[in-house]
This record gives structure tokens, C-alpha cells and sequence, in this order.
């Protein structure tokens, strides 16, 4: 079967005691020509140089953050990612650029969110929880995460030109790896990808 076929491009941690794993989430990349401005604004902010501004290349808006998942099931939610529909054509509006202190980051967040948006994204987590449990327990709040390691408010927060959230694109599934320095990721586009 296909399914078999891709499960054995993924390596599995030999003599472990512990299921070998792939940290996951499901994801829109933003706009480039809104990465550009945002960056550009980013880049002249007088405090850029006391955080850790992530690079324009790791932004992304989260739909569903699945945790730990079983490269075992890797096949079915790539299969189940890749039939994901397209992202709602109304746009999220209202953006705004806050400081979070419980997570010590700054992000561009959208407040203008309509129902057609919030049914997409509930679609979406419902047919990964058909895989795998979506350890998303919170409501979805859009946004995109520019800063991080933000120990105390900073005196200003950097300004980002207003830009609602128009790109409609297909969702993408995620690696993530936690590192000293933060969380990195890549989409993983198939299942060999996770080698």
C-alpha cells in the first residue's frame, strides 16, 4: 500500500525505549509582500537588538499544534493535510502588534475575525483529530510570531505598518524543533521529508 510504502521512508529511532516521534503543527505561510514590510519595520526597531526577532522565513499562522505525533502516523495526517481545503477567502482584519508576557513574545495579531474563519479552522482540527489528538486547548487566536525571549515589556513596541490577512493558500504541515535558543521549524511537504 502507499501508505506502507511512505511509513518506511521514515527511519525509526533504533533500540529505543521511547515511540520515535516528530513534534508537529498545521500552518498558513503569511503574504511575502507582508513579510517584506513587516520585516523592513522589524529591522528599524530601536529594541530588535535587546530580543530575538525571528527571521521572516519561520513566520507562519498556526491552525492546529498537534505535539508529539507518532511517526506511524505520519502517512495519514500528511494524506489528511494535503486534503485540507484552501484558507477562507474573507480576510482577517483589525491587525495589531502586542507584547504576550506569559509566553515573552511579540506578535502581529488580527482581531477582525469572522465565523466563516473560526468554522474553517474548527474543520481543520476536526479532521486531524481523526489521526491524531490536536493538543490545541485554547481558542484560536490568529497571529504570527515576530519576537521571542521577551522577558519585560519592552519600552515600545516595534510598529508594523496595519496589513489584514488576504493570501489564500493551502495549509502546510509543520516540524518543529526545540533548541536552546527557541523553537525552529520547516513545512514538511511529504512524508520523506521527516528523515
Amino acid at each position: 500500500m502507499a501508505a506502507d510504502r511512505l511509513a518506511a521512508q521514515v527511519p525509526l529511532a533504533a533500540a529505543s525505549s521511547k515511540p520515535a516521534t516528530a513534534r508537529c503543527f498545521v500552518a498558513l505561510l503569511p503574504e511575502p509582500a507582508w513579510c517584506r514590510v513587516a520585516w523592513q519595520a522589524l529591522y528599524a526597531w530601536p529594541e530588535a537588538r535587546r530580543f530575538r526577532v525571528v527571521s521572516w522565513r519561520q513566520w507562519h499562522l498556526t491552525l492546529a499544534f498537534l505535539g508529539d505525533v507518532s511517526l506511524t502516523l505520519l502517512p495519514d495526517l500528511a494524506a489528511a493535510v494535503a486534503d485540507l481545503p484552501i484558507s477562507p477567502a474573507e480576510p482577517l482584519l483589525c491587525p495589531e502588534t502586542a507584547y504576550w508576557a506569559r509566553a515573552r513574545v511579540i506578535v502581529q495579531k488580527w482581531t477582525g475575525v469572522s465565523e466563516q474563519w473560526y468554522a474553517y479552522v474548527a474543520a481543520v482540527r476536526e479532521a486531524l483529530r481523526r489521526i491524531t489528538p490536536v493538543a490545541d486547548a485554547v481558542a484560536w487566536v490568529p497571529h504570527v510570531t515576530l519576537v521571542r525571549g521577551v522577558r519585560e515589556p519592552p519600552r515600545a513596541l516595534p510598529f508594523i505598518p496595519p496589513c489584514a490577512w488576504r493570501q489564500r493558500t493551502k495549509p502546510l504541515l509543520f516540524r518543529s524543533w526545540l533548541k536552546a535558543s527557541g523553537a525552529y521549524y520547516e513545512p514538511r511537504l511529504s512524508i520523506s521529508h521527516f528523515s
